[in-house]
């Protein structure tokens, strides 16, 4: 196990980079020097946080967080957070031991070879033999998107990730079910009491409960000592159940990735089926087309993220999630009855008139708040990759054409003179990576991550400087325009090149000023003009951006 804190840090970052969403990464950062002080405090932590690889320290410490009142109380506005960290440390921690475990078992293998003494396979042997015909069957996982639940009848669970914690190995959806269980029970135990002895979907039957309730159930299985579920369930009602305690427990769906496969059922007794029997034959060539297609949608799929990836420097988790929304866009234009619905395989323009379409719908609005704005943020990006290949083939012309890049690229420059950006500044320009607005769209703590650059505390401290300095750089150009825009409110001045921008300038100092009552007018309707006049969600292009909390509001 590697012993220093640097080291521990430095793969911990890693390891973070590839399984939270990249948009917060700096924040999850923070909580963890309030985690650390406060545990070291009251001595649950003998050492730094990063130098405790303990998996029952860390299940203390996560503990303590979640229950201590003294703590919640001082960190009431990050507790989310807070709680939301403390879940990924574990994960990570619990990935060194299984990590561990598999380098054991390899030197175990390779020291008494492939086969025991009877000449039978060893066990460690028949474990990778599974887990290569598991690997072979990837093609064919499906992943749950619990705001779209379906029929799951014929279908098999095989994964789930909680927090970036894999486990493997399951069998059927009862299995799953009990393993999810046991995974939130143990991170949230004050609301599952608060849930024992009910039925969470409103029925009669009890859903959990202690042994004693567990005389009353059809089908208990054992979750904890004192904890029984209901298992007498179809599959579909189970990720039914999940999604419900997902919402009760406040965790984000993204955090809970649940794999499956669809089983084919080998028994055909309708007469109907029988008797279409020969009608396949005959359709042969049309099902070889359809396959043709599928093959060349996940090709585009795969394309796409990986652009996500090497492009854009998404976290895995993040390019995953929109490349498979793109996918879940086009089923709903589908269910819609929309004219035209392909999104993966279609051109630019093709592409735009699909998503025109779906931005009429409210349904589509509906699913994209429901999803936290994924959708929609997915689709600028599929249509900004679309546009990449045309802006590639066009620049050599436009930039003999217009001078005005060169002149970006000097501002560019300007951006990076100071020396302690030099290593950031160069892999940027190698990655074609020129111009502010472009530097507008990247992620600088994934960037410096994803290459390497600087140290763990530099790559937080150099991201918040330039994510603050662009915010000027912004708000420079905006007070240098010749029809500035100015709203005056008790002594202070808020400018803008537009009426919009100045009430952007308002709204950010008044969010900054009071963060929580800011916070309960978003998404609130005003009573005479019956609109949102500041949302959560971009519901469209005709929108400008509030950074802290992100928010929206009409640019006209």
């Amino acid at each position: 196990m590697v012993g220093n804190k640097e080291k521990i840090e430095e793969l911990f970052a890693t390891w973070l980079a590839q399984n939270a969403p990249s948009a917060h990464l700096s924040e999850l950062y923070f909580c963890y020097s309030e985690i650390e002080a406060y545990c070291l405090k009251i001595k649950v932590l003998r050492k730094p946080l990063f130098e405790t690889i303990d998996l029952d320290i860390i299940k203390r410490v996560q503990k303590t967080v979640t229950e201590s009142r003294i703590f919640q109380l001082s960190h009431k506005k990050q507790m989310r957070k807070i709680v939301t960290a403390a879940q990924y440390y574990k994960a990570f921690v619990k990935s060194l031991v299984a990590q561990e475990t598999n380098t054991t078992e390899l030197s175990i293998s390779q020291t008494m070879g492939d086969t025991s003494s009877d000449g039978k396979p060893c066990e460690v042997t028949q474990r990778k033999e599974i887990a290569l015909s598991e690997n072979k069957k990837e093609d064919n996982v499906l992943i749950i998107d619990f705001c779209h639940i379906n029929s799951f009848a014929y279908t098999k669970p095989v994964s789930f990730s909680y927090f970036g914690d894999e486990q493997t190995g399951i069998s059927n959806w009862t299995q799953l079910y009990v393993k999810v269980l046991v995974c939130l029970s143990e991170d949230y135990p004050d609301e599952f009491l608060r849930m024992y002895n009910t039925n969470i979907s409103g029925g009669r039957r009890i859903d959990f409960g202690s042994p004693k309730a567990s005389d009353k159930m059809n089908a208990p299985k054992k979750v904890s000592d004192n904890f029984y579920v209901e298992t007498n369930l179809s599959a579909t009602d189970i990720v039914m159940k999940i999604r419900l305690l997902l919402d009760r427990c406040n965790v984000d769906y993204e955090n809970l990735e649940i794999r499956y496969i669809k089983i084919e059922s080998m028994q055909c007794t309708e007469p109907s089926l029988v008797e279409n029997a020969s009608k396949r034959a005959a359709s042969a060539t049309k099902n070889t087309m359809s396959a043709m297609v599928t093959t060349d949608t996940g090709n585009y799929k795969a394309i796409f993220r990986n652009w996500l990836l090497h492009d854009q420097y998404m976290a895995e988790r993040s390019a995953q999630s929109y490349s498979s929304a793109i996918t879940n866009c086009e089923q709903l234009a589908s269910r819609l009855g929309l004219k035209e619905i392909r999104l993966y395989g279609a051109d630019r323009v093709e592409a735009q008139r699909v998503v025109d379409q779906l931005r009429q719908t409210t349904e589509y609005w509906e699913v994209n708040a429901s999803q936290h704005n994924r959708y929609n943020a997915a689709i600028t990006k599929y249509l900004l990759y679309l546009q990449s290949s045309d802006r590639q083939e066009t620049t050599a012309c436009v930039a003999s054409k217009n001078k005005e890049p060169e002149q970006q690229g000097t501002d560019f420059d300007r951006f990076f003179e100071d020396e302690k950006y030099d290593l950031l500044y160069k892999e940027l320009k190698k990655k074609g990576i020129t111009t502010l607005e472009e530097l507008n769209e990247v992620n600088l703590w994934s960037f410096m991550n994803l290459h390497q650059l600087y140290s763990i505390q530099q790559r937080l401290a150099i991201s918040t400087e330039l994510t603050a300095k662009l915010r000027n750089t912004e708000k420079e150009n905006d007070e240098q325009n010749t029809s500035v825009y100015e709203i005056h409110y008790n002594g202070g001045v808020y400018k803008g090149a537009s009426p919009s921008k100045a009430f952007v300038a308002f709204l950010t100092a008044v969010s900054t000023r009071y963060p929580m009552k800011f916070r309960t007018l978003l998404n609130v309707y005003n009573p005479e003009s019956q609109k949102i006049v500041v949302s959560r969600y971009d519901y469209g292009n005709t929108k400008l951006r509030l950074m802290n909390p992100e928010a929206y509001i009409d640019s006209d």
